[in-house]
């Protein structure tokens, strides 16, 4: 309860309209075989976006394990997430530099990156040439 309490009331989360945002996740299995999951497969998502009716934005992201991120030489293992195009709009939040994600890059076989600020200050020294530039994500390319 305390988590709860901590999170919502203490510690809101940090971006516009956060009391807007809802979160919806999937139960699979019935009965003491159910499996309680945020994880909703990504056909499941693309019909309840196409037949969204109620929301302003239907957003999903998904959170792995660290990922291994390489730029020019160097290595270290940073937190990402795959997001839907729509991600940042849900949330409120605009680029500092080029822009975020469309439609189409949902369709891309070798998706654009977005970096946090934080490491674009750490790993670019807060350069704002870094658009266009090539970085390695556990092992493959990444514009």
């Amino acid at each position: 309860m305390f988590s709860i309490l901590n999170t919502v009331v203490l510690h809101p989360l940090q971006f516009p309209n956060a009391d807007r945002v809802a979160w919806a996740w999937g139960n699979f299995g019935s009965g003491l075989q159910a499996v309680h999951s945020s994880a909703v497969s990504v056909p499941d998502f693309q019909d309840y976006r196409l037949q969204n009716r109620s929301f302003q934005y239907f957003s999903a992201f998904y959170s792995d394990d660290p990922q291994d991120l390489s730029i020019a030489g160097h290595g270290e293992q940073v937190r990402g997430a795959m997001v839907s195009s729509d991600f940042f709009e849900t949330l409120g939040v605009k680029s500092l530099l080029g822009r975020t994600f469309s439609l189409a890059d949902e369709q891309v076989k070798f998706p654009e990156s977005i970096l946090s600020y934080g490491l674009w200050q750490r790993e670019f020294g807060a350069d704002s040439n870094v658009l266009g530039r090539t970085v390695g994500l556990n092992g493959g390319i990444q514009p």
